[in-house]
C-alpha cells in the first residue's frame, strides 16, 4: 500500500510538473495513470481536469471535474470549474 500511496504521489508532482511547462498532452496521461491508481483521489482529477481544460478538450475536463465534485460535493471551486467549463462547451 505505502509503494501505491509514493508512485501515486510521484504522478502527482510528475504531472504538475507536465502541467506547469505547458505539456498538457503528457500532464494528462500521466494523470490518468494516477486516477487508476488512486480513483477516490481528488487531486487526481482536478488535475486531469485542469489539464483537459487547458487545450479545450471540455467534456473530458467536464468528466474529471463531476468525478472529483462527487467525491467531494462541499468543494465550491471545483463546483465554479465545472460551471464555467460547461459554459464554454456550448
Amino acid at each position: 500500500m505505502q509503494e501505491t500511496n509514493k508512485n501515486e504521489k510521484d504522478l502527482l508532482s510528475i504531472g504538475k510538473s507536465y502541467f506547469e511547462n505547458k505539456d498538457y498532452q503528457n500532464a494528462i496521461k500521466t494523470f490518468s495513470k494516477a486516477t487508476k491508481l488512486q480513483p477516490d483521489n481528488i487531486d487526481n482529477w482536478f488535475w486531469l481536469g485542469q489539464s483537459h481544460l487547458r487545450i479545450m478538450q471540455y467534456k473530458q475536463a467536464i468528466k474529471s471535474f463531476k468525478k472529483a465534485f462527487e467525491l467531494n460535493p462541499n468543494n465550491k471551486s471545483i463546483l465554479n470549474l465545472l460551471e464555467s467549463t460547461y459554459l464554454a462547451d456550448e
